[in-house]
């Protein structure tokens, strides 16, 4: 009996200690997100670097988070590679292709990045800053040539 109580005692401590690790790892991605969006882009990127050595939740969307924070210090191959990191865990991961197409257009990669720009599109159809991008980036791309030639 006595041995079980101590099993018992041993598993409520596993599961708080783990607790504690889940709550950590939330508050350290919240850090590293609002980083990017103060447009610290270095300090996000490095937080986002030590999130990806330590975090098995979602990687996909720290890998794209990393991905902008690169294209936000113009480090377009190191975006790209972190985007394709992302959109290879996460085929549907929308925000993933939209970076990985910046980072190819900046590349000068312009067919490669049209591409990743219309599977971000064929996701999520009615995300506005997906199509003003496409719009900026290749002019007079239209929504019915993104269908029709994917």
């Amino acid at each position: 009996m006595c041995f079980l109580a101590l099993l018992s005692l041993g598993s409520i401590a596993f599961n708080l200690i783990d607790r504690h690790r889940q709550i950590e790892q939330i508050n350290r991605t919240q850090t590293a997100n609002n980083l990017l969006t103060q447009k610290k882009y270095a300090q996000a990127a490095a937080a986002y670097e030590e999130l990806l050595q330590t975090s098995n939740v979602r990687p996909y969307r720290l890998w794209t988070n990393h991905g902008y924070a690169l294209l936000g210090l113009n480090n377009y191959q190191g975006a790209l590679d972190s985007c394709s990191q992302a959109t290879a865990l996460n085929s549907g991961a929308a925000l993933a292709w939209n970076c990985q197409g910046e980072a190819l257009y900046y590349l000068q990669q312009t067919q490669e990045a049209l591409t990743s720009f219309k599977k971000a599109i064929a996701i999520q159809s009615e995300n506005e800053v997906f199509l003003a991008q496409l719009q900026q980036y290749f002019g007079g791309f239209s929504q019915s040539q993104s269908s029709s030639s994917s």
